[in-house]
């Protein structure tokens, strides 16, 4: 079960998303329901906060926001709070955050910026829905599977939100607003015209939906070609949820940082698969570049923690894409802190616990270990796939024991080499 997806509500989906207001959440909730709620701040780099023994709170949102140089605004998860400090923060001004309380703040709850819901008797302090308000969110909802699916429905409604603005700031009119929005219901076009208006605080002409005529459908024409760079972006996507929001966000930053609109179709502003074929065709034509890998690791857009974890599903990934061992600890081991050895390009990383050490003039033991951590590897394959001839992630035996033989080789060049430099060094 989708951790969270019980506290997948409307009325939230409706005020961090659509009305893009802030949330307070009384009293104490935990962390995993708490977390799900991200799910309705696409659009923006999460900081998370944990609040207990911060005496400066204030000072360090503002110093986010002030000393933050990325398009992408900021929204703040905090949480462990008091009275007081609910206080402050609702003091600052153009702030976006979703707080949680551990005691009754019920007398702070009045205006409209910031929402109180009372988690104990489920109730919304200063917050009123009509009937008929909440369809779309609604609809929604019921038709993601999980918080994955969600998510990735709401990125399609911001990009073509971000496709409206750019249309109207560029050309001072809304003619191809039927083409932006031809995917998404007629009926809550207004919503999503509402979304525009208050997520990039601009006012959008008067404009009678009702009149306005639908894109034409493009007649049937050939199966279109699948791009060569398909497999690729299927790769990414498939391969870890945070990966693949991080990419997904830097994806777009580069764009708007390195890529002239002009250049793009429509399709290739709005969809990020699009966008990836793009880049790939035009700038990319070597390969993801180095720049952008290294943007992507440090997973500062969604705030995510880069923990071991992540860092073992980011190698996993690069090997998928052809990037080399070598070159996955460069770029990993620039973002924190690891010491790469620049020969074995043996991972190190700082504050791991001890582990023991062997020096590069120490090869026979380096040697010995690797070829006990082969024969166990032989005896397992051997185990499970000599008397039914499996075969494991398409890597026969027989593949493996040529593996090992080159594997041996280089081992003992590499000792013959350091061997013939230390007796050279001692002359």
């Amino acid at each position: 079960m989708d951790v969270g997806w019980d506290f997948m509500r409307p009325e939230f989906l409706s005020i961090l998303f659509f009305q893009q207001k802030n949330l307070v959440i009384f009293p104490y909730m935990d962390l995993k329901h708490l977390h799900a709620l991200e799910t309705f701040t696409v659009g923006h780099n999460l900081i998370d906060i944990e609040s207990t023994a911060l005496y400066n709170l204030r000072e360090i949102i503002e110093g986010e926001t002030l000393m933050s140089y990325s398009q992408t605004p900021n929204v703040f998860l905090i949480y462990n709070l008091d009275g007081t400090k609910v206080k402050e923060i609702m003091e600052l001004e153009g702030i976006r955050c979703i707080l949680n309380v551990n005691e009754n703040v019920s007398p702070l709850a009045s205006g409209h910026r910031f929402i109180f819901y009372n988690k104990k008797t489920k109730t919304f302090l200063n917050h009123e829905v009509k009937n008929g308000d909440l369809e779309f969110e609604t609809q929604l909802i019921e038709s993601s599977r999980n918080r994955d699916v969600l998510f990735d429905a709401l990125q399609r409604i911001k990009a073509s939100a971000t496709c409206i603005f750019k249309e109207y700031v560029e050309t001072g009119t809304l003619d191809i607003l039927p083409t932006i929005l031809k995917d998404h219901p007629r009926q809550h076009w207004n919503k999503i015209l509402n979304f525009v208006e208050t997520f990039f605080s601009i006012t959008l002409p008067p404009i009678d939906l009702k009149n306005v005529q639908a894109a034409e459908s493009r007649p049937p024409g050939p199966v279109a070609e699948i791009s060569p760079f398909a497999r690729e972006y299927e790769l990414i996507i498939s391969h870890d949820r945070d990966i693949t929001k991080e990419f997904t966000l830097t994806l777009h930053d580069y764009r708007a940082e390195n890529v002239n609109p002009a250049n793009l179709e429509l399709e290739e502003l709005i969809n990020p698969q699009k966008l990836h074929a793009y880049l790939r065709a035009h700038h990319w034509k070597g390969g993801i570049p180095k720049e952008f890998l290294q943007e992507w690791i440090k997973m500062k857009r969604s705030n995510i923690p880069l923990t071991h974890e992540l860092e073992d599903a980011f190698f996993a990934l690069f090997s998928k894409l052809g990037i080399s061992l070598g070159d996955a600890c460069e770029l990993l081991g620039a973002d924190r802190g690891i010491q790469v050895s620049p020969v074995l390009k043996v991972r190190v990383i700082k504050g791991s616990p001890p582990r023991q050490e062997v020096h590069p003039l120490d090869f026979q033991q380096l040697s010995a270990a690797i070829s006990d951590i082969l024969n166990d590897i032989e005896k397992k394959l051997i185990g499970t796939t000599v008397r039914h001839a499996k075969v494991i992630n398409g890597a026969s035996i027989k593949d493996f024991l040529g593996f090992k033989n080159d594997l041996s080789s280089i081992i003992n060049y590499i000792e013959n080499s350091i061997g013939h430099y230390s007796k050279s060094s001692l002359k």
